[in-house]
């Protein structure tokens, strides 16, 4: 059994390209017994080395993964969508410091070292329109942009956020726009959307 030495456990994930772990994945590399797992996910924790993003979910302090990445991995399924995507595809100007996600779960919110995660329920059937993006050395499930504006004036329809009126609306096609806003189902939606 190999000891659960902080320089072995960093090397070794590294070159697995494992940049999120927990006890889990130390039981499977390093044939660790749980408490002994426990134990160097608490100890060095607590040390700085580590930074949590939830229960029994860990990155190495200096060696975070992309922030979409980390908003993936931490509440599935999810892929970051509204402000952030649109951020993202630079259809709002504004630099977004909170990541947003959609899920088909409840609604959640939290945090992870600087990371502020949101998390917003939508319907299971309008949970599509998504794609692996390549984010440097990680790869994350980004709303595409025609989706990533559905999924806002969704929630905007719903008067859960506001319409943000520097919308970039050339990056999309208004019927590939469209034909998300439909499976919402949702007739404020459908009115606010024919408005603009």
């Amino acid at each position: 059994m190999k000891k659960l030495n902080l320089q072995i456990v960093r090397s070794t994930f590294r070159e697995k390209g494992l940049k999120l772990f927990g006890a889990k994945e130390l039981l499977w590399f390093f044939e660790a017994t749980q408490r002994s797992a426990e134990l160097f996910l608490h100890r060095n924790l607590k040390k700085g080395f580590l930074t949590q993003v939830k229960k029994d979910l860990y990155f190495f302090s200096d060696y975070q993964p992309h922030a979409f990445l980390v908003a993936n991995q931490a509440y599935q399924p999810s892929y970051v969508s509204l402000e952030t995507a649109l951020s993202y595809h630079q259809m709002i100007p504004e630099t977004v410091y909170t990541i947003t996600s959609v899920t088909s779960q409840s609604t959640q919110e939290f945090s992870a070292g600087h990371l502020h995660l949101q998390y917003h329920k939508i319907k299971i059937v309008a949970f599509t329109g998504y794609t692996l993006r390549q984010l440097h050395e990680d790869t994350a499930l980004v709303a595409e942009p025609a989706k990533a504006l559905a999924d806002y004036l969704y929630f905007v329809s719903m008067g859960r956020k506001i319409l943000n009126d520097r919308l970039d609306f050339s990056k999309v096609k208004l019927a590939e726009v469209n034909s998300y806003v439909r499976l919402f189902n949702y007739k404020p939606l459908n009115n606010l959307f024919s408005l603009l």
